[in-house]
């Protein structure tokens, strides 16, 4: 049974909150955001809100450009490539995985390889 399914979903929607919330410069874990964003964007993908996912992974796409969170930018860019396409947006989806996979040839982000290629 997933964590949606038995309940766990319900716990932490402080946490679930605070990542949805704009980020004041001054006083920003801005990498725990981006994480957060991801990480809800995949629960929500799981649970059919996909609109809602979709939100979060643009908000942390735009994150990782701006803070220069390579690590993360090709997980967010081919998961919000997932969620265009399950949304219908099948062209886009397309185009933002295969963008995915040229930032991670660029980037190496190692630890998030297996999301990407299969390997």
């Amino acid at each position: 049974m997933t964590n949606a399914a038995s309940g766990a979903w319900s716990v932490g929607p402080t946490r679930r909150q605070r990542a949805k919330q704009p980020a004041s410069e001054s006083s920003c874990d801005f990498f725990g955001i981006v994480t957060a964003t991801y990480g809800l964007a995949y629960l929500y993908c799981q649970r059919g809100d996909v609109a809602q996912a979709i939100r979060l992974l643009e908000r942390g796409m735009t994150l990782c450009r701006e803070r220069e969170f390579s690590v993360w930018l090709p997980q967010h860019t081919g998961y919000l490539g997932y969620a265009y396409a399950r949304a219908g947006r099948i062209d886009e989806g397309l185009a933002l995985l295969d963008r995915a996979l040229e930032i991670y040839d660029a980037t190496r982000a190692w630890p998030f390889r297996a999301l990407l290629t299969g390997t």
